[in-house]
């Protein structure tokens, strides 16, 4: 009679010793099985091991454990060696194989790499998933000769080759941060070439201390990466020699501002890291104009600065694919449906002759509110104008004409048509330190009668002062917190309190504060007329300038047009 636990028993005759066999088959022949029952039970000569099936995961398990050995590819193509190998330097967790294989079984296995010279590559664990998956195989041992090594890989059906440079020891050398250059010219979504006259390169000098292998490179950021590497050899020892780091494949620029990035060295001793800025050219932008004039607008000397290359181009002050007129009116109407039906970056609106009305003060706010940029600059004879524009993009926000000098009644030393007032210190700040010049402590000028000017008495959350309203001239009790050039970075928004005139052929002491060369390179003056030698030197082309390089940064960032 069998156990009472089971319905068969099989018991070796009394003195015979022997046992019972199962069917004995390789991997192939079990996996061959249609239809297996839970439980089924084999002899799998490949693994020397007992294997059931388990029907709940639809799998063999092996009675030695796990789920028995993967099958997979490898993705021969695809296979990488990463670190650095020098001869006598023993591998570190840097050093591995990249090796990607295509599982169609789940198991375990195990990968090998063998080099030859005295160094290897080994990892065994298990898959549990089919598809593609990336295995890192880390190395082992001392590479012995200076040479490539063609690596075999084995543990697939195939086997793969690898190829590893060694080099000779590591040269010690410093790096001279202060000589690192950033060249060519960078645009979002262009990829990085390392050849031409624009190659994208960074080129700097290292001082070497001993001869060896050295590699410099930096870390994928932004989608650009540089790289070089080489030996110096002992002669070099005590010298500066130069060095230039080269993209790597597939770099391509993901941001349109500039950013840093790390360069780092392998060397064991001095200097290993700098850091240098990746200077991002803006992608081709519009702007537009409002305001005709043909002194009080950027129609006039102001223009040839937006089209002259110099300030703004491939190669100029602000780097930019192009910056092109979309549009000019002087007509309000005209204006509102251009903003729609041809959307600039950017809109400089000088409001000397080109009054506001309803519509536009809409479709002012809604482009303002889509990311628009606007430089406005008011009219000195129109405060309503001033007022329901502003208020408009901010309720609540209204200007206000200046008072006239402190108590009516202006100095005698004081210049007889406006005043002068002082661009704050903002250190980092984009507008008064920005590509045209660093303007902190240096003027901001008006040319209007003594309430020509308009500001504003509290400014926006978040919003930054330029000049306050307060000056040393007839203006000197005057709330410091009242502001005539000011700007929202949140809202896209500057505000100057007046039109300036500009020209192109004014002397040091001609009437327009706004000067530029014929070509519209920013120019600095002296203010007024003549009728007060004393006067100082203003900034306004420079600041007007800097003023449209904010404009377009942040167009190009967070605008109204997908950049």
């Amino acid at each position: 009679m069998p156990d009472s636990s089971s319905v068969l028993q099989v018991i070796s005759p009394i003195g015979k010793h022997k046992g019972m066999l199962i069917p004995a088959m390789n991997q192939a022949q079990r996996d061959s099985i249609v239809k297996p029952a839970n439980g089924l039970i084999i002899y799998n000569v490949d693994e020397d091991c007992f294997n059931y099936y388990d029907s709940a995961q639809a799998v063999w398990i092996s009675v030695c454990g796990g789920t028995g050995a993967a099958k997979f590819e490898f993705i021969c193509n695809s296979i990488a060696a990463n670190g650095t190998y020098v001869t006598g330097t023993p591998l570190t967790g840097a050093n591995y194989l990249s090796v990607p294989i295509h599982v169609s079984k789940p198991g375990s296995f195990s990968i090998l790499g063998v080099s030859g010279n005295g160094y290897s590559f080994s990892y065994s664990s298990v898959v549990t998933d089919t598809g593609t998956v990336l295995v890192n195989v880390p190395g082992l041992g001392n590479p012995i000769s200076v040479q490539t090594d063609k690596v075999m890989i084995n543990g697939a059906t195939d086997t793969c080759y690898a190829n590893v440079t060694v080099q000779t020891n590591v040269a010690t050398y410093s790096l001279d941060c202060a000589s690192a250059v950033v060249n060519g010219n960078y645009i979002k979504g262009t990829p990085l070439t390392s050849t031409g006259a624009n190659a994208n390169t960074i080129t700097l000098r290292v001082t070497v201390s001993s001869g060896g292998y050295y590699n410099i490179s930096t870390p994928l950021t932004n989608g650009v990466q540089f790289t070089c590497s080489g030996v110096f050899d002992a002669l070099t020892a005590g010298t500066s020699q130069p060095v230039t780091l080269l993209p790597t494949t597939g770099s391509v620029p993901t941001v349109n501002q500039d950013f840093p990035i790390t360069i780092n060295a392998n060397s064991p001793a001095g200097n290993v890291t700098c850091s240098a800025t990746i200077p991002i050219t803006l992608p081709a932008m519009k702007y537009a104009l409002i305001g005709t004039d043909s002194w009080f607008s950027w129609t006039s000397a102001r223009k040839p600065a937006l089209q002259n290359g110099a300030s703004f181009g491939l190669n100029g002050t602000v780097r930019i694919v192009s910056l092109t007129e979309a549009w000019e009116t002087n007509s309000a109407a005209t204006a509102t449906t251009n903003i729609t039906a041809n959307t600039p970056d950017i809109i400089m609106y000088f409001a000397y002759s080109a009054p506001v009305d309803a519509n536009l003060i809409a479709a002012l706010k809604k482009y303002v509110n889509a990311g628009g940029v606007l430089i406005y600059a008011s009219s000195s004879s129109d405060l309503s104008s001033a007022q329901q524009l502003v208020s408009g993009l901010f309720p609540g926000i209204t200007p206000a004409a200046m008072p006239n000098c402190n108590s009516g009644a202006c100095p005698a030393n004081y210049p007889n048509d406006d005043n002068c007032y002082m661009i704050n210190y903002i250190p980092g700040d984009p507008v008064v330190n920005g590509p045209f010049g660093n303007l902190g402590g240096k003027y901001w000028a008006e040319d209007n009668g003594t309430t020509g000017t308009f500001y504003i008495p509290q400014l926006p959350s978040g919003a930054v002062q330029i000049c306050s309203a307060m000056n040393n001239w007839g203006h000197t009790n005057l709330n410091p917190n009242w502001s005539v050039v000011w700007y929202s970075n949140s809202s896209n928004f500057f505000y100057f309190g007046d039109t300036d005139g500009a020209s192109a052929t004014d002397t040091t002491t001609g009437a327009f504060p706004a000067l530029y060369s014929s070509t519209g390179i920013p120019l600095t003056k002296q203010y007024g007329n003549g009728d007060n030698a004393n006067s100082p030197y203003v900034y306004v082309s420079a600041l007007e300038l800097n003023a449209v390089a904010w404009g377009l940064h942040k167009a190009a960032v967070s605008g109204i047009n997908p950049h």
